[in-house]
C-alpha cells in the first residue's frame, strides 16, 4: 500500500532528481539525492517541519543532512551535528549495550535473577523467576501504564531510578517467557540493574562507559543539561492541528524511565554507535564477539515473526536482515536501521509524530534502490476460512490493575472474500493469507500470525505485539457506546418530563417523587458522557501533561459522576417500585423509565469492572 499510493506521488516529484543520477555516481551523491527527493517532498505535502537522516557504511558518516525545523515557529533550522532529538526507545539499545558489558566483564548473567539484585518485593516473583534474559526479551510479563510517572517537569516529582522502580513497580499478569509483549518497565530495570551492580548512577555509567567511548559528546541521558554549555539546539514535538503547528511544552522523560527512553543525540552522534555495532569483527565499547551475540535472535513470539536480538529487533527489510529500533515521544518519530551484512546503516528522526509513512517508506525505498536484490513472490494461501478470524482483539500490552487500561481500545478484524481487514488507529490494513494462519500486511509488509488459542478463538502476533480475542465487557468501545445510549435516554427523559411541564405544578404529587430525580438523573449522566467525551479526545501536547501529571480534570470528574449517578439511580429505582402503581404514566411509560434507570446502575458496575473507579472501587 505504502509502495503503491506513496511511492506513486514521490517518483513522480523526483523522477528527474533519481535520473540525474548516474549509475557510477559514488554511494554518497545517490544517497543525497533519494533523501533529498523524498524528505522534501514530504515536507511540502505532510505538514513535516523537521528531519534529520545520517547513513553510515562500512565504518564510516557518508551522510547526514537536517531538513526543515528543530522549532518550526522560532525559525530554528535542524542541523545534523547540533540538533538534539530525543530518540526515546532506541534509547533502550544504549542501555542494553552496557548490560552486555557488564556480561562480557563477568559481572552479570543472562540467568541472574533481577529480584535479587535489585531487592524487589515477592510480589515480582509471582509469575515465574525474573532474569536478566527477560528483560532483554521483554518477557517478564509486566502490564503496561504511562500516566502520571512517564515523564517529568520541574514541578513534578520525579524520583531517583532505584526508587522509582521500587515504588511505581507495574504487576505482572503473566507467565516469564509466555509472550513478548514490550515494556518501557523492563528496560527501566535493566538501568537499575547497572547502577546497582557498577555502583554508579545510570546515567554517569552511560556516558563514561558508551557516549564518550564512542566519541559522542553532544549526546546525553540527563534532561537537556548540555543544550545550553555546548551551544546545542533542542528539536521540539510538533502537532498540526489543521492550521498551525502546535509544540509539545518543557517535559522530559522522567529518572525512572531514562534507560527506556531518555537519551537525547544528534544524527551524527548516533552514527558512531551504528559504526561501532556494524563493525562486528572490531573490540571497542563491546567485543566482537560479544555483539555478534548481541545480534543473534534471543526470543520471538512465533518462529514465522521477527525476533527480538538481545535489545535490538530483527527484521527483512528490501530483502535484507536488518536489526532495528523506533522510538517515539512528545510529537517526535525516531527509526534505526542497522544491515550487518552490507555494514550500512540508516537514522532517520522526525520531530511529529504522524511521520509513521515517511520514515518507513524512506528506510525501505534507501535499502531497494541503493542494493537492489531480488524478493521471492509470495503466493496466495488458498482455502482459509477467514471468517474464523474475524472479531475484535485488546492488546496485551495495557494496563490490567487500574483505570489507565480502559483507554486502551480494540482493533477490530473482518474478513472478505479475499482479505483479513485490520482497523488499527486510522489505517486499515488488508492481510493476505500465505500459509496456514500466516498473513501478511499489504500496507507494511508485516508479517501477522493467527495462534490458536486453548479453550477457542486465536491470539494476533504482530511482531512484539500480542492482541487477546475479547467480548463486550473487556471492551472501552462498547462501554462507550452504552453510555451514548443512555445519554440518549437521558434526552428523551427530559422531553417527557418537559411536556408533562411539571415545573408548572406546586403540589408534589406520587409522579413528581420519581420524576424529579429521574431529571437529576439524565442531567447528570449527560454531563458524565460530556466528561468522557473531553477526557478521550485529548491529543497533542496535551498528552504530555497526562504522563507528567496523570489523567485530566475531566476523568476525575466522570468518576465522581459515576458515583452520583448510581445513588441517584438506586434512589429512582426505588422510587419507581414503591410507587409503581400510583404514578400515572403509561405501562410503555413507565417501562422505558425503568430500563433508563437499570442500565444507568449497569454502567456503574461496568465501569468497575473497566476498573474506571480505581482507586476507589474495583473487582
Amino acid at each position: 500500500m505504502i509502495k503503491s499510493v506513496m511511492a506513486f506521488y514521490i517518483l513522480l516529484y523526483c523522477t528527474f532528481s533519481f535520473a540525474q543520477v548516474e549509475q557510477n555516481a559514488s554511494l554518497t551523491e545517490r544517497v543525497k539525492v533519494i533523501s533529498d527527493s523524498i524528505i522534501k517532498y514530504s515536507q511540502k505535502t505532510q505538514n513535516i517541519p523537521g528531519v534529520v537522516v545520517s547513513v553510515v557504511h562500512e565504518g564510516e558518516l557518508i551522510f547526514s543532512q537536517g531538513y526543515g525545523y528543530a522549532h518550526e515557529p522560532n525559525g530554528i533550522a535542524v542541523d545534523p551535528t547540533s540538533t538534539q532529538f530525543s530518540v526515546a526507545s532506541i534509547s533502550k539499545t544504549f542501555t542494553y549495550t552496557a548490560l552486555m558489558q557488564l556480561i562480557e566483564e563477568g559481572r552479570l548473567s543472562m540467568d541472574d535473577e533481577v529480584t535479587q539484585i535489585l531487592d524487589l518485593s515477592q510480589n515480582a516473583q509471582e509469575f515465574g523467576t525474573l532474569k536478566i534474559r527477560h528483560l532483554f526479551t521483554h518477557t517478564a510479563g509486566f502490564e503496561d501504564g504511562y500516566l502520571g510517572h512517564w515523564m517529568a517537569n520541574v514541578s513534578s516529582e520525579n524520583p531517583p531510578l532505584l526508587e522509582y522502580v521500587k515504588s511505581l513497580a507495574p504487576k505482572r499478569v503473566r507467565q516469564s517467557d509466555e509472550f513478548v509483549v514490550y515494556s518501557n518497565y523492563a528496560s527501566a530495570l535493566a538501568g537499575a540493574v547497572i547502577e546497582k551492580v557498577t555502583g554508579q548512577p545510570f546515567k554517569l555509567y552511560m556516558l563514561n562507559n558508551v557516549l564518550l567511548p564512542l566519541g559522542m559528546r553532544n549526546s546525553t541521558f540527563e534532561n537537556g543539561s548540555l543544550i545550553e554549555q555546548l551551544g546545542l539546539t533542542r528539536a521540539v514535538g510538533h502537532y498540526w492541528n489543521g492550521v498551525s503547528y502546535d509544540t509539545y511544552g518543557d517535559a522530559y522523560v522522567s529518572n525512572g524511565m531514562t534507560p527506556a527512553a531518555g537519551l537525547l543525540t544528534t544524527a551524527n552522534d548516533i552514527a558512531k554507535f551504528m559504526i561501532a555495532h556494524l563493525e562486528e569483527e572490531k573490540d571497542d565499547i563491546l567485543f566482537a564477539k560479544t555483539k555478534k551475540r548481541m545480534h543473534d535472535p534471543l526470543f520471538g513470539n512465533h518462529a514465522f515473526l521477527d525476533q527480538n536480538a538481545h535489545g535490538f529487533w530483527t527484521s527483512s527489510t528490501a530483502g535484507f536482515e536488518t536489526l532495528f529500533h523506533t522510538g517515539s515521544v512528545s510529537g517526535t518519530l525516531s527509526h534505526m536501521v542497522l544491515v550487518p551484512k552490507l555494514k550500512f546503516g540508516i537514522f532517520i528522526s522526525a520531530n511529529i509524530s504522524n511521520s509513521i509513512d515517511l520514515v518507513m517508506y524512506f528506510i525501505d525505498t534507501m535499502l531497494s534502490t541503493l542494493f537492489p536484490s531480488e524478493l521471492n513472490a509470495l503466493e496466495r494461501f488458498e482455502g482459509t476460512d477467514l471468517k474464523q478470524y474475524s472479531g475484535e482483539y485488546l492488546n496485551l500490552r495495557r494496563n490490567f490493575s487500574t483505570y489507565e487500561g480502559a483507554f486502551e481500545f480494540p482493533i477490530t478484524v473482518s474478513s472478505t472474500d479475499e482479505f483479513l481487514i485490520i482497523k488499527l488507529f486510522d489505517k486499515t490494513h488488508r492481510l493476505i493469507s500465505i500459509g496456514k494462519h500466516r498473513f501478511i500486511d499489504q500496507l507494511t509488509g508485516e508479517k501477522v500470525v493467527f495462534q490458536p488459542k486453548e479453550g477457542g478463538g486465536f491470539w494476533l502476533l504482530r511482531g512484539n505485539t500480542v492482541f487477546e480475542p475479547i467480548g463486550t465487557v473487556d471492551n472501552t468501545t462498547s462501554f462507550i457506546k452504552l453510555l451514548f445510549v443512555v445519554a440518549g435516554m437521558s434526552v428523551l427523559v427530559l422531553m417527557i418530563a418537559l411536556n408533562r411541564k411539571i415545573y408548572s405544578v406546586k403540589k408534589l404529587q406520587a409522579t413528581y417523587c420519581v420524576s424529579i430525580p429521574l431529571i437529576l438523573l439524565a442531567c447528570s449522566f449527560l454531563l458524565q458522557l460530556a466528561m468522557v467525551a473531553l477526557t478521550i479526545n485529548i491529543q497533542g501536547p496535551d498528552v504530555e501533561i497526562l504522563m507528567v501529571k496523570g489523567p485530566p480534570i475531566s476523568f476525575h470528574i466522570f468518576q465522581g459522576l459515576l458515583i452520583v449517578n448510581v445513588v441517584i439511580a438506586a434512589f429512582s429505582a426505588f422510587m419507581l417500585v414503591k410507587r409503581w402503581d400510583q404514578v400515572q404514566w403509561h405501562i410503555v411509560s413507565k417501562l422505558f423509565h425503568s430500563l433508563f434507570v437499570g442500565l444507568c446502575i449497569s454502567s456503574f458496575f461496568w465501569a468497575i469492572y473497566l476498573h474506571l473507579l480505581t482507586p476507589f472501587l474495583t473487582f
